[in-house]
């Protein structure tokens, strides 16, 4: 009897960038509400244009997309900080 041992080849999704959102502003109600109030309007305008599941995902993942963008922003990156912080520590280690 023989034993085969199949090797997977992990895939990396390079191309797919997961863009981080500063969600935090969705706790002021007034953001909240603007975010509501437009992604209700450009789901209205998604509602007539359903022709196959594919097209009608790509329009709802860039209706949420571009919603989130206009109304919320992008999250500031940690590596935007990196260099005061490392500032603050040079000074701090010399003090």
């Amino acid at each position: 009897m023989m034993t085969m041992k199949l090797k997977l080849k992990r895939s990396t999704h390079r191309d797919q960038v997961r863009i981080r959102f500063n969600a935090e502003k969705l706790n002021d109600p007034n953001v909240a509400a603007t975010f509501q109030a437009q992604l209700v309007e450009k789901f209205a305008a998604l509602k007539g244009l359903i022709q196959d599941i594919d097209s009608f995902t790509n329009d709802f993942n860039e209706a949420i997309r571009s919603t989130a963008d206009e109304v919320m922003g992008k999250r500031k990156s940690i590596s935007d900080d990196a260099p005061s912080v490392c500032e603050i520590g040079r000074e701090l280690s010399k003090s």
